[in-house]
């Protein structure tokens, strides 16, 4: 629905292809297809380069975030001329009193 608002408003959409078709044919019962997948990373590489951003994987033996790539992705965002916005954000919370 929003990108539908926002391709009207001429403002560029682009989705990333999560592949849940390509696993449930790997699952199935009958009729398996068994292909190897590109990675969820690769994927998300895919649809940056398409909107314009060309990016590459780093590969390592890390598992959480390292602290190298804060500094990584401010770079990139300094070399895209990518400036922070201030963004205003709104929590509702429900309370409940407790008896």
């Amino acid at each position: 629905m929003i990108s539908l608002l926002f391709s009207i408003r001429g403002i560029g959409v682009f989705r990333i292809v999560k592949g849940r078709k390509e696993k449930l044919r790997q699952i199935r019962q009958k009729k398996k297809i068994l292909t190897p997948l590109p990675h969820t990373v690769d994927r998300y590489l895919k649809v940056f380069e398409h909107a314009g951003y060309p990016a590459s994987a780093r590969k390592g033996p890390w598992i959480n975030v390292d602290p190298e790539s804060k500094i990584f992705a401010k770079e990139f965002f300094e070399s895209q001329n990518i400036q922070k916005k201030k963004v205003f954000g709104l929590a509702l919370l429900r309370l409940q009193a407790t008896p």
